[in-house]
């Protein structure tokens, strides 16, 4: 090819500042050779992962028309210890490949192969590789240390705290985390450390257990170029401490940055490969296809230039093809079809990936691919690796207890989640004594009881609403550490209930029973009392478990705030409070057993209403002349005119249908929190 006919195939871009300091490794698949591929699938320290014609496809749109998309087509490649780097425009399908490398995506739609060392990956891979999302998922209330210390306690195969402390400590150092290590992550509500030490903490949370491959999710976002290039060349320096294989997706990172790079995965549009092989390499690479660098130019601009402004020209001619236009096509930046070059026609008429395919690369990697087979198969099974019967690092009541302390630790760092309520309740309970500070057990007294304990039935059911954001909040977090290890499911729901959802709600529930009592003067009687605290309180839980599962099942809070106080609505419509249950209908009978307004006020109305009469006078008129009598009513008389029972069995009845709601609606919530670690 002649220097003009280079030039024609240009594409002009900036280059950046380079820095010499810092060493690369070859880890190409072009320069791998049997002996160092062996000496690699024998080490235990190291990890060789393989992915062999990987296709990943999902279903959308409507149940009566599917249609099935493909988002990887065709995938291969060879990733070992060092940066290797999945780069592509957007859209291209990075993400997607690396979830289904990290096993982050459900096996339905994946077909191919993808190998640890020439073997399938066990079933417990997330247990021995890391994650780092490209949101930066940490806990704000938790200094450096903390979160470190959290994810050591959780993950170390050691019940010696003195190691973990080491190993802590250790990281610490390693990161460069020594200034900030006492220093709250911060968030929404505080400040705290910066972009980029926030970022090397999760990424050391994920180091804590030596991992021999970590993912990362697009590791610079967020970050301006200087912290971004810090955060890179930290990985680059822990590649070779550590031997450890990095996997992660990067958009348009700056020379200095692209330097740092071992091994390049281009993507194309429709997830096909432009290019695998030595990152180092890959301007040469398509200099040979007739796509010229220029001097000043950023190769990683200059790559994704490419294969956009490609895969455009070849869009175009496609669509001058279905038209039968006999037209010559021009296209940007100077590219034309009259060119008589054998390069610069196949670089027109041919895409990126399909050149790429018929490369003397390609067909390199397809030799690796087969030869790590190929390896791992002459081995067979005299390599078995300890770490494939590695699961979760703690029993499942340490999982609780270290969940729940950090849950604690969390309200102690935002008390108004607490205090507020609980003023809020005092502030209610002074007002309701105040509005009726006369109030008595006279013939007018039950209506003031009926309206009080009404009031107390729907404070307890809309308190329960700020329980929405304290579940929904903590919900990445909640996935990502659940995925990767920390802890089993269950776990996190009792430990979630235990040290926030308890003390969140609880604690003002207990403070407006105790001031209603109070003020409102309520039956002294001791059993009395604890019989309308118990009742109050599952009242409380139950519909906790309801908002709980409305919340996790929703997935947002807008969803989930609108729905609530429907249902609430609902529930408050057939609970007899505005229409008496027996002038109802019969097929509308019976739905009051799915209100837990009805299970609440006829359980606190006996509880007022049974033992006591309310007496007083009250003016009638008889043959027109106005009498005064003194009259007194039964509670029990009430209460058959309200249609609650008050027999034992009645009685006993009403706890069962809270407890009902509790015992429907918690486990419920925890087997949708299953599926949503599943399939997210």
């Amino acid at each position: 090819m002649t220097k003009n006919d280079q030039k024609r195939n240009f594409i002009s871009c900036s280059i950046l500042a380079t820095d010499e300091n810092f060493p690369t490794i070859d880890y190409s698949p072009n320069d791998v050779t049997e002996t160092s591929l062996k000496a690699e699938l024998l080490s235990d320290d190291s990890a060789v992962l393989s992915f062999h014609n990987l296709t990943y496809s999902v279903s959308r749109g409507p149940p009566c028309n599917r249609k099935v998309k493909n988002i990887l087509e065709g995938v291969s490649g060879v990733f070992q210890p060092g940066l290797n780097v999945l780069m592509g425009p957007s859209g291209a399908g990075k993400t997607s490949l690396l979830d289904v490398l990290a096993r982050r995506r459900g096996l339905g739609g994946v077909k191919g192969d993808i190998l640890l060392n020439g073997r399938k990956l066990p079933k417990n891979f997330n247990f021995l590789s890391g994650y780092v999302a490209q949101d930066d998922v940490i806990t704000d209330c938790l200094t450096v240390e903390e979160n470190l210390m959290f994810a050591a306690n959780l993950k170390l195969h050691t019940s010696s705290t003195s190691t973990k402390e080491r190993a802590v400590h250790q990281l610490i150092q390693e990161l460069g985390l020594v200034k900030c290590q006492y220093t709250l992550i911060g968030g929404f509500f505080a400040k705290g450390v910066s972009g980029g030490e926030r970022k090397r903490c999760c990424i050391g949370m994920e180091l804590i257990t030596q991992p021999r491959v970590i993912f990362l999710d697009e590791p610079t976002t967020g970050l301006d170029s200087t912290t971004a290039f810090s955060v890179i060349n930290l990985l680059k320096s822990l590649s070779i401490s550590r031997n450890t294989t990095f996997i992660f997706t990067i958009h348009q990172p700056k020379y200095s940055i692209y330097k740092l790079f071992d091994t390049l995965h281009l993507l194309s549009f429709g997830g096909k490969t432009a290019y695998h092989g030595h990152a180092q390499k890959a301007q040469e690479y398509f200099e040979n296809l007739g796509f010229e660098c220029e001097e000043y130019c950023n190769p990683a601009e200059f790559f994704l230039d490419v294969i956009i402004q490609s895969h455009e020209r070849i869009s175009f001619r496609e669509e001058i093809e279905k038209s039968n236009s006999t037209c010559e096509i021009l296209v940007e930046e100077g590219f034309r079809m009259t060119d008589k070059t054998e390069n610069a026609q196949n670089t027109i008429t041919k895409s990126v990936p399909k050149l790429f395919l018929e490369s003397i690369e390609n067909k390199d990697l397809i030799s690796t691919c087969e030869e790590i087979k190929r390896c791992a198969s002459g081995l067979g099974k005299k390599r078995r690796d300890d770490n494939e019967n590695r699961t979760y690092a703690q029993n499942w009541f340490k999982q609780v207890g270290y969940v729940t302390k950090r849950n604690f630790r969390n309200i102690l760092a935002f008390p108004p989640v607490v205090v507020a309520p609980t003023i809020l309740s005092l502030a209610f309970s002074a007002l309701l004594g105040f509005i009726l500070k006369n109030w008595d057990y006279d013939i007018k007294g039950y209506q003031n009881l009926n309206g009080v304990i009404f009031f107390l039935t729907l404070q307890y059911l809309f308190q329960n609403i700020p329980c929405i954001q304290a579940i929904l909040a903590g919900r990445e977090v909640f996935i990502t550490e659940s995925k990767n290890g920390y802890y089993r499911v269950s776990a996190y729901f009792v430990a979630k209930f235990l040290g926030e959802l308890l003390p969140m709600r609880g604690i003002p529930v207990t403070v407006l029973i105790i001031a209603i009592y109070f003020f409102m003067k309520l039956e002294q009687d001791m059993l009395t009392f604890w019989m309308f605290f118990l009742a109050s309180h599952l009242t409380s839980f139950a519909s906790m478990g309801l908002v709980l599962f409305i919340s996790v099942a929703a997935g947002n809070f807008g969803k989930a705030i609108s729905i609530v106080p429907l249902i609430t609505l609902l529930m408050v419509l057939f609970a007899g409070v505005f229409s008496n249950v027996t002038t109802l209908p019969e097929p509308l009978k019976i739905v009051k057993y799915g209100s837990l307004v009805w299970y609440s006020m006829s359980l606190l109305t006996v509880n007022q209403f049974k033992d006591v009469s309310f007496c007083g006078t009250r003016s009638l008129v008889v043959n027109g002349t106005i009498i005064e009598p003194y009259l007194c009513e039964s509670g029990k008389d009430l209460l058959d005119r309200f249609g609650a029972g008050y027999s034992t069995e009645e009685i006993i009845f009403n706890f069962c249908g809270l407890v009902g709601f509790c015992a429907v609606f918690y486990p419920l919530t925890y087997l949708v929190m299953r599926k949503n670690v599943s399939t997210m």
